[in-house]
């Protein structure tokens, strides 16, 4: 793409030293001055209008590779006649020759990424973090008046207006992720990874929430000189999220169609309980849970374990499969230890491996439930213990720090 698009020339399918910007004007004519950017779609150049003698910004890309350009110039189609003071970029037109379609744009400076790349990295002001906030607030409000997310929020995504002239101006850009929120599906996968929003991740419904989770994580880069999340490892992502910003409720996990690509299931008793402890801990003694509350908590209420593991109702096959095949190991296992005659090398009241496999992934490591509801050991061969620890959130697991060493 660099090699037929070079700053300086004009695009060789439209003669040696012009472009033309509009297929319905055939006098407004450009050159290119500058190939800003590159990448898979294609590339963006800076170009002069010879008929206003104005810059403007052009992205072009292969006709077979424009499906997201096309769905970007539709958006900006619809939403065009938004105030300026919206802070979103001006769409001037767009339109197909040879193989490639293009996109024409106002021209701005540079994005806030650059900005930062230009300084090292160095930590924007607080007081430049709220009014480049604001801007973005007032957009995405708009946004959501005509029902739109945008989809793709980071920081390469906020162009300075005038860096000089009007310090920390912006406008936002790239709407090819753009979607109205009523045609939004869970599992469709918007937003770049590290300011990806968890719904997003897990596969669970979404909507315009998810350009304000985008938002925070972009103020996070600002404000730190880097980014809050991993960006090059999903499952990363969403390991730090967990740590830092806590656990997804239980319904997203049940409901997401990725849930179990990030979470194994734990035994519901440890989760009841230490959701519960969060609860009476709250620091906030408004949200503090009541005793009213605490009595009707599932960790209270809860009915004791059948002896027969419990099939759940998860949208995922594998995991169904799993649960089906570890009640059928049980059961054989019952009769079998029924009918098993004293001379049987195998000592009573012990699980086969093949059964204390199915175990480990139903009840956990430690099979401990499955002691409980059917009066059979498992191997201490087969079920590799846990340590409690595993199952303890960071922060309590902080607290028994703190008190061990009496800090």
């Amino acid at each position: 793409m660099h090699s037929i698009l070079s700053p300086g020339r004009a695009w060789p399918w439209l003669g040696p030293d012009s472009v033309k910007l509009s297929t319905k004007c055939r006098n407004n004519r450009g050159r290119i001055k500058e190939i800003k950017g590159e990448g898979s779609y294609g590339c963006v150049a800076l170009c002069t209008d010879m008929s206003t003698n104005q810059d403007v910004a052009m992205k072009i890309c292969q006709r077979q590779k424009s499906g997201t350009n096309r769905h970007e110039a539709n958006v900006l189609r619809k939403l065009r006649y938004m105030s300026s003071e919206k802070n979103l970029v001006r769409f001037h037109t767009a339109f197909e020759y040879q193989d490639h379609y293009c996109l024409v744009l106002e021209h701005l400076d540079q994005s806030l990424f650059d900005l930062m790349e230009s300084e090292d990295f160095k930590p924007f002001h607080v007081s430049d973090i709220r009014y480049i906030t604001e801007q973005l607030l007032v957009t995405f409000k708009e946004l959501a008046k005509r029902g739109f997310i945008h989809g793709d929020l980071k920081p390469d995504n906020i162009m300075l207006v005038n860096h000089r002239l009007q310090p920390f101006k912006i406008k936002l850009i790239d709407f090819g992720l753009s979607m109205p929120v009523r045609s939004l599906v869970p599992g469709y996968i918007f937003q770049s990874i590290g300011y990806r929003a968890p719904e997003v991740s897990l596969g669970t419904k979404i909507n315009e929430a998810i350009d304000m989770w985008g938002l925070g994580c972009v103020l996070a880069f600002l404000y730190l000189g880097q980014n809050f999340f991993p960006v090059h490892c999903e499952y990363e992502m969403m390991r730090i999220i967990t740590q830092t910003r806590g656990m997804p409720d239980i319904q997203q996990l049940l409901e997401g169609e990725f849930g179990l690509l990030f979470f194994k299931r734990k035994k519901e008793k440890t989760r009841q309980f230490f959701e519960f402890l969060n609860k009476l801990l709250e620091v906030n003694p408004a949200k503090r849970i009541t005793p009213e509350k605490a009595l009707t908590h599932s960790f209270i209420t809860q009915e004791a374990h059948t002896q027969k593991a419990k099939i759940v109702n998860i949208r995922l096959d594998r995991f169904t499969t799993t649960v089906k095949l570890a009640q059928l190991s049980i059961n054989n296992t019952d009769k079998t230890l029924n009918g098993r005659s004293d001379k049987d090398p195998t000592p009573p009241h012990t699980v086969p491996t093949t059964t204390a496999t199915a175990v480990n992934e139903f009840y956990g490591a430690d099979g401990a439930e499955y002691e409980k509801s059917t009066g059979i050991k498992a191997s201490s061969a087969t079920v590799p213990k846990q340590s409690a620890s595993e199952n303890m959130p960071p922060w309590f697991l902080c607290c028994k720090l703190i008190w061990r060493n009496r800090l």
